[in-house]
């Protein structure tokens, strides 16, 4: 009896036994489905203005090639690429086939999509409307519209799209600052409308976690960064990417777009939001020189993240691949180097100095006031896109320093408009700053606010705060923020038959080589000249 007994005592602990380690099994599987991970590589490119490919001085390659190149190179290829935009862009390489080339070289790179920025929006809707219908990528924004018109079929931008990558479903969408209408031509941006940002958004985000049932957001924007609110203090930023995801809950990333070199130390390539917990990676460096990659560790199970690490990386490649028949994007090379020698290197005149963007401003500013028989002339430093190296001057470096063909508009401005010109100008950070002929000015450096107390002139004998004065300005200014709407709301007195390019182009050509009183030298000379000729 006993042994019966001890028996059904032995056989209750084994199944006891194989209960338990069948339960400890099924809860160790249970454990490892739910901590199994996976790996998302996410590279993304920001304001690469047309760059396709440039030397630099060490003889290294950069651009968009050199970018093409190192991702071809990688162990991997199930990886994500965006655009966060202003890289569709005008200069001499793109203007010679409306970007067709460009833009079928990142359809080649496999792009998944693009955000649209300021430089997109330049090209107007026709062009832009062509080069959206051939890219193999869409280009991204869910707050510009095109608006109805009968000649017009369709929309030109997506506002989203979805990716499943490592059966991770991702919702992308685009966004693009509001402040891209008031630095493009009237003529490219009449037909596209703006949405309110923060309602929209919140209305794409809703539809892709209720309706699409995607696992994470990315959001590319092209509205600034910020890291703390002290870097972008000025009013002109009030809304940037912290506000977004702080705002708008579901974005998990915000890729933006590249950082003014004056804050690149100021903050970090990526950090989480203090309220969502968004990661917010920033770009560095645009024209290609560097490409961000975010890796993201994803739960297989319940598709949240686990962490995150981002990275620059700056692909250049040796000059001397270029001549490498064996190098992979040799016969693209050689069909850009033939496009450009036909065309752009026409030899237009000299210089014995090199230019700076100040130079060529100042430069510029004499060229319209003489072509309109303005007083005073007004240029933003911003419009000046390019230097010219000592030398001889070619055709395409002109294109390169005014890709706009731009004319030169001759308002009726007051002293006193003037004046507050200088001042908002001063006092920015937005890189708006102004240069104007025959002026100089001093600035009380002891006010919190930047106050000019002295104008200074070395070829006008008065100036009244008063007195109306014919200034010429640039097309595009007549969409400036930073004047306070002076310039558009100004009274228009003509505009010139000749572009800004055309002007400066005829104005290399006829003297040759340039005077030197645009050098630095030169420039600094003149000012000794100066005399007060305004006190406040």
């Amino acid at each position: 009896m006993n042994k019966k007994k001890s028996q059904k005592y032995i056989n209750l602990n084994k199944r006891f036994y194989f209960i338990a380690i069948l339960f400890i099994l099924i809860l160790i599987h249970y454990f490892y489905l739910n901590q199994k991970t996976s790996k998302i590589n996410i590279f993304y490119t920001s304001d690469g203005k047309g760059v396709f490919y440039d030397i630099d001085s060490y003889n290294k390659v950069r651009g968009v090639m050199p970018v093409a190149d190192y991702l071809s190179t990688l162990k991997y290829q199930d990886f994500l690429l965006f655009d966060v935009g202003n890289t569709i862009y005008k200069n001499p390489y793109t203007l010679n086939d409306n970007a067709q080339y460009f833009v079928g070289f990142m359809s080649k790179m496999k792009y998944d999509g693009l955000c649209v920025g300021e430089s997109e929006l330049s090209w107007g809707e026709k062009k832009l409307m062509n080069l959206a219908s051939k890219a193999e990528f869409p280009l991204l924004s869910c707050n510009i519209e095109l608006e109805k018109d009968e000649n017009i079929k369709g929309n030109v931008f997506t506002p989203y799209i979805i990716k499943t990558i490592k059966n991770t479903k991702i919702g992308i969408i685009g966004v693009t600052d509001k402040d891209i209408f008031k630095n493009n031509l009237e003529k490219n941006i009449k037909s596209f409308t703006i949405k309110p940002l923060f309602k929209t958004l919140k209305r794409y985000v809703k539809l892709l976690k209720e309706e699409e049932r995607v696992d994470l957001i990315i959001l590319l924007s092209r509205y600034n960064m910020t890291h703390k609110d002290e870097y972008l203090s000025n009013t002109f930023y009030q809304v940037n990417n912290s506000l977004i995801a702080d705002e708008i809950q579901g974005i998990d990333i915000i890729l933006a777009k590249s950082i003014p070199d004056e804050y690149a130390s100021k903050v970090p390539d990526a950090y989480i939001s203090s309220k969502n917990k968004t990661i917010i990676c920033n770009s560095f460096e645009g024209e290609f020189k560097s490409i961000g990659n975010l890796e993201i560790i994803i739960r297989d199970k319940t598709k949240t993240m686990v962490s995150f690490s981002n990275q620059q990386i700056k692909p250049t490649i040796p000059a001397i691949y270029l001549k490498d028949k064996n190098f992979q994007f040799y016969d693209e090379v050689q069909k850009f180097k033939k496009t450009i020698n036909r065309k752009y290197n026409i030899i237009l005149g000299r210089t014995n100095f090199l230019l700076q963007k100040q130079n060529i401003a100042m430069l510029t500013v004499d060229i319209m006031k003489s072509a309109t028989n303005a007083d005073f002339a007004i240029i933003k430093n911003k419009d000046i896109r390019s230097t010219i190296s000592k030398g001889k001057i070619k055709y395409r470096k002109v294109i390169e320093i005014f890709p706009e063909s731009q004319r030169v508009v001759l308002i009726k401005l007051t002293g006193k408009e003037i004046l507050d010109i200088l001042e908002l100008s001063i006092s920015d950070r937005s890189s708006e700053n102004i240069v104007i002929s025959d002026l100089e000015y001093k600035v009380d450096e002891k006010s919190s606010y930047a106050r000019i107390t002295e104008l200074l002139s070395s070829g006008r004998n008065n100036f009244k705060l008063d007195e109306k004065y014919k200034v010429a300005i640039l097309e595009r200014m007549l969409n400036s923020y930073i004047d306070q709407d002076i310039f558009r709301k100004a009274e228009k007195i003509s505009v010139s038959r000749d572009t800004i390019q055309e002007l400066f182009l005829n104005y290399i050509s006829t003297h040759v080589p340039l005077e030197p009183k645009y050098s630095y030298e030169g420039l600094k000379k003149e000012r000794k000249n100066f005399q007060t000729l305004y006190e406040i």
